[in-house]
């Protein structure tokens, strides 16, 4: 389960501090709780919108792309497409139906690996996938999925999928 996150967002206008508790926080002026008035790059992707879960950020797409088109505005962000490293991650992923994640066969058929190079060791696909039934050759989370141990699906890579680009902290 995602950790609450305190931010400390100063409105100096008012020269009063306020606090707000949750993942996902909208304020336009964030501060760290020196009071320095820089904020860090955890706290500017929070004000945009991005999940924060030890040790990532997220930012699900409200847009709809292909697989490259997904993970080149990951990449414009300074992100990338998620990787999934272990089953707290998949089970976070569970709620999101139809999203592209950063696994393809693109390079070599038959050999998953992540967008980060790092080849694929543990496997969520759904019973029968990965089945490259029509060239498919990009992952994505099953919108049947109801088991976050079989939730993957591969897919074409042209398909149009919302995206989920995470970054560490």
């Amino acid at each position: 389960m995602a950790e609450d996150i305190l931010v400390d967002v100063d409105n100096s206008e008012e020269g009063r501090s306020y606090w707000d508790q949750g993942d996902k926080i909208s304020t336009s002026k964030i501060f760290n709780k020196m009071g320095i008035g820089r904020h860090s790059k955890k706290d500017s992707r929070l004000a945009d919108g991005w999940i924060a879960r030890k040790p990532s950020l997220y930012k699900v797409s409200s847009e709809k792309r292909s697989w490259q088109e997904s993970r080149d505005s990951c990449l414009n962000m300074g992100a990338d497409l998620i990787v999934v490293n272990d089953i707290e991650e998949q089970k976070f992923l569970l709620p999101y139906k139809n999203v592209w994640i950063g696994l393809s066969d693109t390079d070599n058929e038959g050999v998953w690996k992540w967008v980060d190079g790092t080849p694929l060791t543990i496997k969520y696909w759904a019973p029968g996938e990965p089945n490259n039934a029509g060239n498919e050759d990009c992952a994505e989370i099953s919108s049947k999925a109801a088991n976050p141990m079989k939730a993957w699906n591969d897919v074409p890579c042209y398909s149009s999928f919302q995206y989920i680009c995470e970054d560490h902290f």
